[in-house]
């Protein structure tokens, strides 16, 4: 039964006296509606960032058109927030006639490019004497390898 609709049957049989009985009836068949979808909204993840697990939205949907409920969708595959690269999660639920479905959905964990870089070109000095602030040199690179603006940098 792959296509809904309504379906005649006939069911009949031929009495020892020669006479033939039948019934008809109807066999209505539903489309099947079981489905899962998975929304990625994880946003830019770096390296040594914090992931949060509830941020993917799944969804699911019985054969009935209902929804699943959360405790029978399970997740499988996990994300290491300590490597960058991506990472397969998957996402699936078996549905009221027993047969699974899932979806497939990749976390992307980018290289941290964060780095403070100091050039201290102060020289020597002694006590008593002068130093100029000016000369230690401070850059700094946010996660996305963007320059921090010296504003930010204490």
């Amino acid at each position: 039964m792959t296509t809904p609709g309504d379906y005649k049957l006939t069911y009949s049989f031929m009495d020892s006296l020669g006479k033939e009985h039948s019934k008809d009836t109807t066999v209505t068949v539903l489309e099947n509606h079981a489905a899962i979808s998975v929304d990625t909204n994880s946003g830019t993840l770096y390296a040594h960032g914090v992931w949060n697990p509830a941020s993917v939205v799944v969804s699911a949907t019985d054969v009935d058109g209902t929804a699943v409920e959360g405790a029978r969708i399970k997740c499988s595959g996990t994300v290491d927030m300590t490597t960058p690269g991506d990472y397969k999660l998957t996402y699936s639920f078996v549905d009221s006639l027993g047969k699974e479905h899932s979806k497939d959905t990749t976390v992307t964990v980018l290289e941290n490019l964060a780095a403070i870089i100091v050039d201290n070109n102060s020289g020597t000095l002694y006590a008593h004497g002068v130093w100029n602030p000016a000369s230690v040199v401070v850059s700094a690179t946010d996660v996305d390898g963007t320059a921090v603006e010296d504003t930010r940098i204490n």
